[in-house]
């Protein structure tokens, strides 16, 4: 099956992670699925742009966003120019589509005095736990790396000595960043902490086998929603005075 042939190519020859690789599954079956039964009998590399527009046009009135569609055309579009590459096709029905506009998003950042206020605040507990997540907090705003990055960061990766942390981002792509002392010190504290109830999975940082990715995911938005919390708090005793 073709599709499953591109999956082949993203993961051993572009070595997408999992997570991407699964975005573009879902995106390439759903559009599978519409030109199964707009048409039973067409085949996938045969479909022109008005089946595609029909597919737009049937999310938009789904209520899918337009931000949401863009995505997934753009996993289409990647499938049809990969079709291209291995000659099944001699040009793509996407060649002349315009992505759909998207209202644009206001980021309000934390300031770095106010996450500061928030490490060093009694709002998180004295244990290990309360440990790991204030180094979470540190080390995602200090050095804005993604979620997947963080979770399989290991002790290797970091070196105190240098103040630098090495990071594995998309495509096996290392880069090298400098960390603040205050990270550095909560870092080395982490690592030096007592685990003897903690077996470390692959000599990393942040995970373990008791943990697992589940965990840390449900951590994250536990962490997300505390942050949210203590900043409403805070806040509402400003607004008080």
């Amino acid at each position: 099956m073709l599709i499953e042939k591109f999956l082949d190519y993203l993961q051993f020859e572009k070595n997408y992670s999992s997570n991407t690789l699964n975005a573009y599954k879902r995106d390439l079956i759903q559009y599978n699925k519409f030109v199964a039964e707009y048409n039973d009998k067409l085949k996938i590399e045969e479909v022109n742009y008005k089946i595609i527009r029909s597919w737009i046009v049937t999310m938009v009135n789904n209520n899918i966003s337009n931000r949401s569609i863009n995505r997934k055309v753009s996993s289409l579009k990647s499938f049809y120019n990969f079709l291209i590459k291995t000659e099944t096709i001699n040009s793509s029905p996407l060649k002349a589509h315009t992505p759909l506009k998207q209202s644009k998003k206001i980021q309000v950042p934390f300031s770095q005095d106010e996450i500061n206020s928030l490490l060093d605040s009694d709002f998180f507990t004295n244990d290990y736990r309360g440990i790991l997540q204030k180094t979470i907090i540190a080390f995602f705003y200090f050095t804005g790396v993604r979620r997947i990055e963080l979770i399989t960061l290991k002790e290797s990766d970091v070196n105190i000595e240098s103040s630098t942390v090495k990071i594995m981002g998309k495509r096996s792509k290392e880069r090298i960043i400098p960390i603040l002392p205050k990270l550095k010190r909560r870092l080395y504290f982490l690592m030096k902490s007592n685990l003897n109830s903690m077996i470390k999975l692959h000599q990393t940082i942040f995970l373990y086998q008791k943990m697992e990715n589940s965990y840390l995911r449900n951590l994250f938005i536990e962490l997300l929603m505390n942050i949210l919390s203590w900043f409403h708090l805070k806040l509402k005793r400003l607004l008080m005075f």
